[in-house]
């Protein structure tokens, strides 16, 4: 009887051990929960995003603004400086500060399509985000003879000037971007090449 006694003794104890009780499960899964919540606010993924979509936006820039360089050379003339359903440039023809619309690369002032129908940019190009919701404005600037293509940073790193040298404050009595994102030549922006 002994022994069996000493037996029953060893395998309740031993199953005891054998798991954990829900007080330590809960105090684990807190613990997990503490961390992870942590680690979410220190990653920021909202911010993530904003600088990825600014990235995206600083690219589609370089491209046209690259685009219109090569336009230029291959034709000694920008695509807004030829006259309406015209082959005449007119060199000295500026170009009025504006958004790019969807429709500036099928008709208007600016003629982008002639990018499209020369092969300097893809036809697809229109449809990019940054086109689409006419996030981008352009600027000529005849005294330096420099064609720049700005947009406003929406990521707070890009809105301090992290994202590179490019960065012109244009709302010279702040000398700040405004605090929240907007699509506004009055607020910084970053322009390629810098203003």
């Amino acid at each position: 009887m002994l022994r069996s006694y000493a037996a029953m003794k060893f395998i309740l104890t031993t199953r005891k051990s054998l798991g954990f009780t829900l007080v330590e499960l809960l105090v684990v899964i807190s613990i997990i929960a503490v961390i992870g919540t942590a680690a979410l606010v220190a990653i920021n993924p909202v911010e993530l995003r904003a600088r990825a979509r600014d990235q995206a936006r600083l690219q589609d820039a370089k491209t046209l603004q690259q685009a219109v360089l090569r336009y230029y050379s291959g034709e000694n003339c920008y695509p807004w400086q030829y006259l309406t359903n015209s082959t005449t440039c007119v060199r000295n023809k500026s170009l009025t500060a504006a958004y790019i619309v969807p429709s500036s690369f099928t008709a208007g002032d600016y003629n982008f399509s002639a990018l499209i129908t020369k092969q300097e940019l893809k036809p697809l190009f229109s449809g990019r985000p940054s086109v689409v919701n006419s996030e981008f404005f352009v600027s000529w600037s005849t005294a330096k003879s420099r064609f720049s293509v700005c947009f406003n940073p929406e990521s707070k790193a890009g809105r301090s000037g992290a994202i590179g040298k490019n960065m012109n404050i244009t709302n010279l009595a702040a000398m700040n971007c405004k605090t929240s994102y907007s699509i506004d030549q009055t607020d910084c922006h970053i322009c390629v090449p810098q203003l």
